[in-house]
């Protein structure tokens, strides 16, 4: 899955359509902001659209390349965003200390990451996938692991139960079967690409949960 333009293709029609039919089909501020969120998510399948017909080290590739980094970075900061402004809802004490550590984290990290990575290609860990190569510099376990405890932790303590249940083990539970069946570069791929079809079953939810 990704592993081509075909796949990366529909990862993206699939992701926006579906957090566009979530966000106007529901009724629920929490659903409306979900979507607003996966469609930033999907965002990703769309740079990698782009990667795939520039699959050479050209100036769109570049400036993508670094575009897509930081999209990634920012999802949590994002998804937080949208809790408190869009959702009107208010942080604890202990997600707001994990929010804040990961965004001092992954601002030095993106930084560094800036510095590092040049083009998003085909390469000899990653094949046939593409690879991303600001998942793999080092201290990138830290960073990461920051990243799904703050998505989860904002999942868990902003949504109603139980949405929260359900979007933390959709959370750990992708990123999981991605580590587990992608052994390689590519679990950060992997992951946003699962990410991007949750719309889907957010709207199968909302839909049950208004019954």
């Amino acid at each position: 899955m990704c592993y081509d333009i075909e796949a990366s293709k529909y990862s993206t029609v699939i992701g926006l359509a579906s957090s566009f039919l979530l966000y106007n089909w529901s009724n629920d501020i929490v659903f409306k902001g979900l979507a607003l969120f996966f469609a930033f998510v999907s965002l990703m399948q769309v740079y990698d659209w782009i990667f795939w017909l520039n699959l050479e080290k050209n100036g769109t590739n570049y400036t993508f390349t670094k575009i897509a980094m930081i999209s990634n970075h920012l999802q949590p900061i994002v998804l937080a965003m949208i809790i408190y402004f869009f959702m009107g809802k208010q942080f604890d004490d202990v997600t707001l200390t994990i929010f804040t550590l990961y965004c001092v984290v992954s601002i030095v990290y993106s930084i560094y990451a800036f510095n590092k990575i040049d083009y998003t290609l085909v390469t000899e860990r990653s094949k046939p996938s593409l690879d991303w190569q600001w998942n793999n510099l080092s201290g990138a376990s830290v960073v990461y692991g920051l990243f799904l405890l703050c998505l989860s932790l904002l999942s868990f303590t902003s949504f109603d139960f139980p949405l929260n249940y359900i979007t933390v083990f959709i959370n750990i539970g992708t990123f999981y079967f991605s580590m587990y069946t992608y052994k390689n570069s590519i679990i950060g791929r992997m992951w946003c690409h699962y990410a991007s079809y949750v719309p889907v079953f957010l709207l199968i939810l909302n839909k049950l949960l208004r019954k």
